[in-house]
């Protein structure tokens, strides 16, 4: 195996034990709640920590991603980048938690949860910083890390809100527990950061963002583009089918939620990479993507192969017969599960090659059709329609990114690697008619 692969292996294994540990944290808090306090408190903290998901996107989102290009670019000024980075996204971070107060002091429909809402809601700065942390140890190869302060926050968190059930404490006290351990977490990454990696001094200069700030702003607006179209489906579901087909559409979407960590841990771990090795050979990087592509392709093809023949039994196994028809948005899903793993490499090698000014528009194309299949095939199709308007979007994205490639940067097979998408594909769209 090629160095690049070892780095990238060995990245996304601990990248995704580290979102695993967040993520089971995080459901087991969930649940603890629901069993404690009741389904409306659950339902207060599921609200709390969307807000907090919105907020961080919010406060530049995406500024990681060029956090991890340019310190992959030059090395040398990394102690500049990273310190810059920090400064700014906690200014953002900060004012987007104004804004978020000033809103809730003035709104009359939560009155119950305002207390519980602004806590949960000023964990954006500790996850802001927190992400940028984490960029910088991938950048470095120090991915271990994370893991380890994933677990250790994880255990924090769920060992206070036990503490504070048993005792007696109320649902604040456990919502002051969660942005304690997020403050632990982010000190975590503060000290290790400090101890093991080049010096980052916080600073921010105009003359720096004077420079850069059009390079950001692609990936500020495609992260906040693509919070957008994830919520689509899922309003017009409501509006079309109620509850109910909410219900067995999220069935499904929240198996896929789950591997869909690992999309995005390879973006992560794979930009650094892709960014060194194209400043070094530049077209020849070519070799690399398709590399990258058959190793992505064959894992992603054997993940939905068997989710799709085993959805029904998946499905009766998780929700037993409450959401009749959750198996085939389950199917399509992991058709489209596909599609996003090999549209990895052509959005990275965009981002190294400083053209990610291409992924506003693509991302507008992405949003705009995934709105517009929603509201041709829901109608037509039931709550599957949704699923099939997501693949259909996912294919739209791949062939806007492959095809911008292929004309403006490296001359990459869009055909040859099209056609053995179709001929993957083959199977599951035989299965699904």
């Amino acid at each position: 195996m090629s160095e690049w692969g070892k780095h990238a292996t060995r990245s996304t294994f601990l990248g995704l034990l580290a979102e695993i540990l967040a993520r089971t944290a995080n459901t087991i808090f969930f649940f603890i709640i629901a069993h404690k306090a009741g389904e409306a408190e659950a339902g207060t903290y599921a609200l709390g920590f969307a807000f907090a998901m919105i907020l961080t996107q919010c406060a530049l989102g995406g500024l990681d991603q060029f956090m991890l290009r340019e310190v992959a670019y030059r090395p040398q000024d990394t102690g500049q980048i990273v310190g810059e980075c920090l400064s700014i996204r906690l200014v953002s971070a900060c004012l987007t938690y104004s804004m978020f107060i000033v809103w809730l002091a003035h709104s009359n429909n939560l009155p119950h949860a305002q207390t519980i809402l602004r806590l949960l809601g000023a964990t954006v700065v500790s996850e802001s910083l927190g992400a940028l942390y984490q960029s910088y140890l991938v950048s470095q190869h120090r991915v271990e890390f994370t893991v380890l302060i994933s677990g250790l926050s994880g255990l924090l968190k769920l060992g206070g809100i036990l503490l504070v059930l048993v005792i007696g404490g109320d649902a604040i006290a456990a919502a002051l527990m969660v942005l304690i351990a997020n403050v632990g977490a982010l000190g975590g990454y503060m000290y290790v950061t400090a101890r093991y990696l080049p010096s980052a001094p916080w600073r921010f200069t105009v003359r720096f963002w004077r420079s850069h700030w059009l390079a950001v702003m692609p990936f500020f607006f495609a992260a906040l583009l693509g919070m957008v179209e994830g919520s689509v489906d899922t309003l017009l579901l409501a509006h079309n089918f109620g509850t109910r087909g909410v219900g067995v559409y999220n069935a499904a979407a929240s198996l896929m939620a789950g591997l869909l960590i690992f999309p995005r841990v390879v973006r992560q771990v794979t930009l650094p990479i892709v960014t060194r090795y194209y400043a070094q050979f530049g077209v020849k990087v070519r070799v690399m993507l398709e590399q990258m592509l058959r190793v992505i392709g064959g894992g992603s093809v054997l993940i939905s192969v068997t989710l799709i023949c085993c959805a029904d039994q998946v499905m009766t196994f998780l929700a037993r017969s409450t959401f009749p028809g959750a198996a085939l948005v389950l199917q399509v899903l992991a058709a489209s599960f596909i599609v996003l793993l090999v549209s990895i490499p052509n959005g990275r090698l965009l981002a190294a090659a400083g053209q990610q000014k291409i992924f506003v528009p693509i991302q507008i194309a992405s949003t705009l059709s995934t709105l517009v299949l929603n509201l041709l095939l829901q109608p037509m199709f039931g709550v599957v329609g949704a699923a099939w308007a997501d693949l259909a979007s996912a294919l739209l994205v791949f062939g806007l990114g492959a095809l911008y490639v292929h004309l403006r940067i490296v001359r990459w097979p869009l055909l040859p690697t099209l056609g053995r998408l179709t001929f993957a594909a083959l199977p599951f769209i035989g299965s699904l008619v």
